[in-house]
């Protein structure tokens, strides 16, 4: 199936998985209880290759006798319940991941993974270093979406932290506001490679913002940003310090911004409005100002 019979000569960019990932719109991984799979070769360089090739991701395992399935992102289904936002259907899906069984992924070293024969191990070698640049890329890869997965479950783990500061590659990070002030605060979490931003902070403080700011400074690459503060005790100080780091990620696209029911006033509301005037490719704005005391001042 892989084409060895063809060959060590073949080439990576013929390997059937390559190009059929290359077709597909992302990638799921079945974990074993154990995480045993996260430790053979051939699954993790597949994995890597997903997350390679900047792909949707998604996790799904059995625990308790019944399936979990968990995606960085909504997936379709959700949008289909009208009783349930897509969001918060995603958080219920993380509080009952099981997450012990992707830290394994975090220890993963393809070069020391489990192989089959010496032929498969050369050829194994040769796609690595053709697609992927070596085995460091590809472990980056690895240990990038297990830490991105285990932070939307609200791991925050020096390990994980560690894996997203060396990440080499765009990724997606899903969570709650808390966890990425706790990752900056206490383990120095950069965004550089940061690429999508979704965070949901209904219990987020003044200085939780004022935190996320300063994080979004480092962002450079941030292409879309989605922050849900709704009924939060988020105030225009804090909103000022996110507001002006909105102007730092130079190919930033999507904002969606939900204050409803803050504390936000007319100087926040102008803050934002002068930071996203610096966001020069800006394709779509959703702000959320419903319930606040912002009047026309602000809005004008």
């Amino acid at each position: 199936a892989i084409g060895l019979e063809r060959g060590l000569e073949v080439s990576a960019i013929e390997y059937p998985f390559f190009r059929a990932v290359k077709l597909a719109q992302g990638g799921l991984l079945s974990l074993d209880r154990d995480s045993q799979v996260t430790r053979r070769a051939w699954i993790a360089f597949e994995t890597a290759i997903v997350v390679h090739l900047n792909k949707s991701f998604a996790v799904s395992t059995v625990h308790g006798g019944k399936g979990h399935t968990l995606a960085l992102e909504p997936v379709p289904r959700d949008h289909q319940n009208r009783n349930r936002d897509a969001a918060a259907q995603q958080r219920l899906r993380q509080r009952k991941f099981p997450s012990e069984r992707l830290v394994a992924m975090l220890d993963t070293r393809l070069e020391k993974a489990n192989s089959g024969a010496a032929r498969e191990v050369s050829f194994l070698r040769n796609c690595i270093e053709q697609i992927l640049g070596g085995y460091d890329n590809g472990d980056r890869a690895l240990h990038t979406i297990a830490a991105a997965t285990l932070f939307g479950l609200g791991e925050v783990r020096v390990a994980a932290t560690a894996a997203l500061n060396k990440a080499n590659q765009p990724y997606s990070l899903q969570g709650e506001v808390r966890h990425l002030v706790e990752a900056r605060s206490d383990h120095n979490l950069g965004l550089w490679m940061c690429r999508s931003l979704r965070l949901q902070g209904e219990d987020a403080s003044d200085d939780d913002a004022t935190t996320l700011g300063k994080s979004l400074v480092q962002a450079v690459n941030l292409e879309s940003i989605s922050l849900d503060f709704h009924g939060s005790k988020v105030q225009d100080t804090g909103v000022k310090v996110l507001a002006r780091a909105l102007g730092t990620p130079v190919a930033l696209k999507l904002v969606s911004l939900d204050f409803e029911m803050t504390k936000i006033g007319d100087s926040g509301v102008a803050a934002i409005g002068a930071g996203l005037g610096l966001a020069h490719h800006l394709v779509s704005v959703a702000l959320d100002f419903s319930e606040t005391k912002v009047g026309n001042a602000g809005l004008i």
